[in-house]
Order: C-alpha cells, then sequence, then structure tokens
C-alpha cells in the first residue's frame, strides 16, 4: 500500500497517542482486570488505513515497554489482525468489534499464562474480562471518536 507524507505523519501520530496514553495510565492498562483507554483508538482503521500500523507499532512499544515480550508480540499480534479486519467493516457501529474479539482471545491467553495457572476456566475469566473492558472502551470512547471524525471531515480537509 502507497502511502502519502501526510498519511505516514497521521499513523506516526496514532502510533504516539496509543504509545503515551498506554504509558500515562499504566497502572489501568495491563494485567486481567485492565482498562486500556487507547483501545479507543483502534476504531481508526475504519475511517483510516494507515492507522493499521500506527496502532500496531504503538501496541508492541507500549507492551515491550510496561510487559513482556511475549505480551509484545501477541499482543500486537491481537491489534494488527483487529485494524486489518476493522479497516474492511462497512458499518461503524460494527468497527469496534475486531478489537473486543480479538483481544479478549488472544490477549486474553498471554494475560492467564503470565499471570496464573493456565486452566480453561481462567482463561475464560480472564478473557471475559479482557473483552469486556475492550467493549466499554471502544464503544463509549471509540464510536464517538469516529462520530466527531465524521463531522471533522464535513467541515475541514481531515481525512484527504
Amino acid at each position: 500500500m502507497k502511502m502519502s507524507v501526510k498519511q505516514l505523519a497521521r499513523g506516526g501520530c496514532i502510533a504516539a497517542l496509543y504509545v503515551a496514553l498506554t504509558l500515562l495510565l499504566a497502572p489501568i492498562s495491563f494485567g486481567s482486570m485492565q482498562l486500556r483507554v487507547s483501545e479507543i483508538l483502534t476504531v481508526l482503521p475504519f475511517v483510516m488505513p494507515e492507522a493499521i500500523w500506527g496502532l500496531s507499532i504503538g501496541c508492541f512499544i507500549s507492551n515491550i515497554l510496561c510487559s513482556s515480550f511475549l505480551d509484545a508480540v501477541f499482543g500486537t499480534l491481537a491489534t494488527l489482525l483487529a485494524a486489518i479486519c476493522t479497516a474492511k467493516i462497512r458499518k461503524m457501529w460494527f468497527s469496534p468489534l475486531p478489537a473486543v474479539i480479538f483481544n479478549a482471545v488472544i490477549v486474553g491467553a498471554v494475560v492467564t499464562m503470565m499471570s496464573v495457572e493456565f486452566t480453561l476456566t481462567a482463561y475464560l475469566l480472564i478473557s471475559l474480562s479482557i473483552g469486556v473492558s475492550q467493549l466499554i472502551v471502544c464503544y463509549c470512547g471509540g464510536i464517538p471518536l469516529l462520530v466527531m471524525i465524521n463531522k471533522l471531515s464535513e467541515k475541514i480537509d481531515f481525512l484527504k
């Protein structure tokens, strides 16, 4: 995919914002009971494809700085897969779902392995916890973000 300088800059800004939000709120961004506010940004591939790599790099940097190599690899994989799927979605109200699903399944497994003895019950509980937190963040923050971007793009040359 060929990107313009503007798209490269936007992707870089998304990565930096993801890292800044994650690190600023690190106490609630990691663990089995997490509320990663930076995940609000995971809806951005719905309107800007360059967000795919920005989110992935931001997630990798955040996880390598504050978590583990395992989390950096698999958390980034979850973010990348979710971002690619989000870019293919055509209805705004469904745009948060890939991040919710991939993080619940993949990050749920990683967090379970890192924090407790891996059992099906522990995995299901931690995955449910991560999935619910993703649902809250992505719908309560992500959808309003998309609405605001749509309104801004009508008034200024925001997405071009």
